[in-house]
């Protein structure tokens, strides 16, 4: 017969066995998780570095000073923010910057007015009918309201480029607007404010602008290009 004093301790002794094994395992698990949780955070922390480094890449930040065949030169006067001096790159963009160039020879862009400017993103212009509208139509407007109210950013000169997309859209560069259809390209183009290097395998960077481009941030809605002087 067992005694009940042993029967307890018996008891007494699984029970403090099970918390040990239990406690054993719980304090096993956390080292675990933590290792996981560092490892997912490196792991982001690479992506990150990965893409800055792409970003900053010497062949993407020095894409433009290879580039000398061709290299066509013209200014952009746009009221109240100053003249641009630009370079326009055929040999990586041969159909962007013929059309462009063509448009600018006919005076296309003179009166046209930007009709989208986003402060540290884009400054975006020719659409030929901005021309219907006067700088104060656009007092007080974003550039969601520009597009909805006004219809602006859907004309153009009835022409489509196919896609180039070669040159990275570094600061100060001019890059092609288009629709959803990636061969849309027309007359609209954009000054990139900062470096959209999210905008390069999308869309065609055919220009940038070597003079004047403290400027740039002066240009806002309803601002109309003077001239588009092709040298």
């Amino acid at each position: 017969m067992q005694r009940p004093g042993l029967v307890l301790l018996a008891v007494l002794a699984g029970m403090i066995g099970l918390v040990l094994v239990t406690t054993r395992f719980h304090n096993a698990d956390k080292p675990y998780i933590e290792k996981v949780q560092e490892e997912e955070t490196k792991q982001r922390m690479e992506e990150l570095k990965k893409s800055q480094e792409k970003q900053t890449a010497p062949d993407r930040t020095n894409a433009y000073e290879k580039l000398s065949k061709g290299v066509i030169k013209a200014e952009i006067e746009v009221e109240h923010a100053g003249i641009f001096e630009v370079e326009l790159f055929p040999e990586a963009a041969p159909k962007s910057v013929a059309h462009i160039v063509e448009l600018a020879k006919k005076g296309f862009y003179n009166g046209i007015r930007f009709h989208r400017v986003v402060p540290d993103f884009v400054a975006q212009v020719g659409d030929p009918l901005s021309k219907n509208f006067k700088k104060s139509d656009f007092d007080g407007k974003s550039a969601e309201q520009i597009g909805s109210e006004m219809h602006l950013g859907e004309g153009g000169s009835g022409a489509k480029v196919s896609l180039e997309a070669k040159l990275p859209h570094l600061p100060n560069t001019l890059g092609m607007a288009r629709s959803q259809d990636p061969d849309s390209g027309d007359s609209q183009f954009f000054f990139n404010l900062k470096d959209n290097a999210n905008l390069d395998s999308g869309y065609c960077a055919f220009g940038r602008v070597v003079k004047g481009q403290e400027y740039l941030t002066k240009i806002a809605h309803g601002d109309a290009i003077v001239r588009f002087t092709i040298k």
